[in-house]
């Protein structure tokens, strides 16, 4: 939405903005897609090649309620470890830049 907001404005330097962020978010959804447990892989070169990539560290797990007989506390882990290594950065990244931008 704010893709086509920003296009509809016709605002050059707004639309780059949110096109940088977009590709950010992409690229960062695909190296967390490939630091999780669960698929094959992510195909980060499809067009190329069909083989899919994953990190040998994988900290971002999935439910596997055949191996935990406790499904909360596995469900709380995984969450757990996801708010730490993804939710956690990134609202620190942003408050970094919402305090960068004050600054100048």
């Amino acid at each position: 939405m704010a893709l086509v907001w920003t296009l509809v404005r016709r605002e050059r330097e707004e639309w780059m903005r949110v096109y940088a962020i977009s590709c950010l978010a992409v690229g960062a959804h695909a190296l967390i897609d490939m630091a999780t447990e669960y698929g094959d892989g992510v195909a980060v070169l499809y067009p190329i090649s069909d083989e899919t990539m994953k990190f040998q560290w994988q900290p971002l797990g999935a439910v596997d309620l055949k191996r935990y007989p406790s499904r909360s506390l596995k469900v709380a882990m995984v969450l757990g470890n996801e708010v730490i290594l993804v939710w956690l950065p990134a609202v620190l990244a942003l408050a970094v830049a919402q305090w960068r931008r004050r600054q100048s």
